[in-house]
């Protein structure tokens, strides 16, 4: 079943095997025209929605009407916006501030420049982005890996960069997972609105979630994928990209 950020559809029924979708259009509240291009990779994506007569089928279709109504040029009905989209007041969270002094691992709000940002910044041969949430179980389920990948490869090159996509109210949890995963290093939380944040990671990202981009050490983009994957498949892409032969970590 498929998972939206700002109304969490599905959240309740068991998840897709290997993807959850980052809903990006929650935060919709303008008239602009959708491009078309956009409105069909979302309506592909949402084509396992669920048989013909299910309530999550006619709650997509619904979505997607709306959608397609928006890409005609006619104006969307403005709707109240989720606390979420307009970006987390981070700074105000207990959670936060228990972070920063040290009391867990840090998570600091970040806009897609931001993680461009640190992409680009020097010191490493390869990077790897992962956009998760802790509400979509396939993010959960290959988090342990892309930990190993950076404890393996950390000293040889290798940046691992993780933004949650998950609400600043969904602090709590943020951290008690990263806890559980043992990770003691920097991350991020998705800051700004859905669409901007996916459109300037890339445009054929449909929003899915988990999504994992590589870059090389200029900054480049090599390997862009939305949906889970396993230690393997991490260490062979990010290999390629360090341009080292498999087997050669520590």
């Amino acid at each position: 079943m498929v998972n939206y950020i700002g109304s969490k559809v599905g959240r309740q029924g068991p998840p897709l095997p290997r993807v959850s979708i980052l809903s990006p259009f929650a935060d919709r509240a303008d008239s602009t025209p959708i491009p078309a291009r956009t409105v069909q990779r979302h309506r592909e994506a949402l084509d396992c929605s669920g048989p013909p007569g299910s309530i999550m089928h006619t709650l997509h279709r619904n979505i997607m009407e709306t959608l397609l109504v928006a890409a005609s040029g006619i104006a969307m009905l403005a709707c109240a916006p989720h606390p979420g989209n307009a970006g987390p007041s981070l700074e105000e969270t207990p959670a936060l501030t228990e972070a920063k002094q040290g009391a867990g691992p840090a998570v600091e709000p970040a806009s897609a420049e931001d993680i461009l940002r640190e992409v680009r910044a020097p010191g490493a041969g390869a990077v790897l982005v992962n956009i998760w949430a802790t509400w979509c179980m396939p993010c959960r389920e290959e988090f342990p890996d892309l930990v190993r990948m950076r404890r393996d490869y950390g000293d040889q090159g290798f940046r691992l960069i993780l933004v949650s996509a998950d609400f600043d109210s969904e602090m709590p949890e943020v951290l008690r997972f990263l806890n559980e995963q043992g990770v003691d290093f920097r991350t991020y939380i998705k800051t700004g609105k859905d669409m901007e944040f996916i459109n300037s990671l890339h445009e054929d990202w449909t929003g899915a979630l988990p999504a994992t981009f590589i870059y090389d050490g200029e900054g480049r983009l090599k390997h862009f994928w939305q949906e889970k994957a396993n230690y393997a498949t991490f260490e062979q892409r990010v290999l390629e990209v360090l341009n080292k032969p498999a087997g050669t970590r520590g």
